[in-house]
């Protein structure tokens, strides 16, 4: 008896470990003790050179809202899961020279890699709202055995093993898009790094419509969240949980684009409520009237430029990009 529940013990081990995400505090739910700075940090993950990434957090929300969420100082941007992501800065384009600041979140793993094992790397990405240009080929994340970092604000010599998007440009700003590689272990691999290890000789950024109006938005700066490293048969589908039903596929939306007025036609006669967003995450002020199924939207004075329609049943929501005209 003794012995098979050890055995049944060492077999509940052996699984757990096997399918643990080895990155811990994924999710970016855990602060740590704030040190010489008004901001909380995020838990494990640290900055690998002198230019630190963003940490956006409910926390924030009273004291520094420009950090906080769903709204920032860069747009609107839920959470995938939870509460909390962060947000990195790929590249500057407001400078007529290239520039060479780089932004570096590095992490150590729970365990090592082993030699010769394929893991499975999962990310969820999101263009910030503000932001003018997105990138492709740029974001990688590099594997090592040890911490490595640079006293500057520049580019580390380094070569990442996985790139993020190699072909597409991510421009999704409503959204967050999962990202799916595979990395085969040399052996002893103890931490990752994230962030554009390119020179600047090799940057490749596209122009997106509807960004924000400072000088500094001239960039290219996503949020990140739910970060999971695994061996490839623990990988979850989804990090969000199992939701069968969507409030987007009861609704309409229309005209996009529109002039003046917005309207949202429902399939069932529930309540909604409605907050609606400019290309910098503000809120901006609606006119709602109820029109049996139908709610119509108004907007005086709203100036020309992208928007996001946030809608809530009190259960779920959805957002919405629009534009006006």
């Amino acid at each position: 008896m003794k012995k098979t529940l050890i055995l049944i013990f060492l077999i509940k081990f052996c699984v757990c470990a096997y399918t643990q995400n080895l990155i811990p505090n994924y999710s970016f739910e855990d602060t740590a003790r704030r040190v010489n700075t008004p901001l909380h940090p995020a838990k494990d993950w640290v900055a690998a050179t002198n230019e630190g990434w963003n940490y956006y957090t409910p926390i924030h929300n009273a004291q520094y809202p420009d950090w906080g969420v769903p709204n920032n100082v860069l747009g609107y941007q839920q959470a995938n899961t939870g509460n909390a992501y962060v947000g990195i800065n790929i590249y500057d384009l407001w400078s007529n020279s290239r520039s060479t600041l780089r932004e570096y979140m590095q992490v150590q793993l729970i365990r090592p890699l082993v030699f010769d094992s394929t893991y499975c790397f999962q990310l969820y990405i999101s263009l910030a709202d503000s932001i003018h240009f997105a990138s492709k080929n740029m974001l990688g994340v590099y594997f090592s055995q040890n911490a490595v970092s640079g006293n500057h604000r520049h580019h580390l010599p380094y070569t990442p093993q996985l790139i993020v998007s190699p072909n597409t440009y991510i421009i999704d700003r409503v959204n967050w898009v999962k990202i799916d590689m595979q990395y085969k272990a040399t052996g002893g691999e103890e931490y990752i790094t994230i962030g554009n290890f390119n020179d600047t000789n090799y940057i490749d950024t596209a122009f997106v419509p509807g960004g924000g109006n400072e000088t500094w938005m001239q960039s290219c700066y996503y949020y990140l969240d739910d970060i999971w490293l695994s061996h490839c048969d623990s990988l979850p589908d989804s990090l969000s949980g199992i939701q069968e039903y969507h409030l987007k596929q009861a609704l309409s939306v229309y005209p996009n684009p529109f002039v003046k007025d917005i309207v949202v036609e429902s399939k069932q006669h529930q309540k909604l409520d409605f907050m609606l967003y400019n290309s910098l995450g503000q809120n901006v002020k609606l006119q709602v009237q109820k029109q049996g199924k139908k709610y119509k939207l108004s907007t005086p004075q709203l100036p020309k430029g992208l928007y996001w329609l946030r809608v809530s049943d009190g259960k779920r929501e959805e957002v919405f990009k629009l534009i006006k005209e």
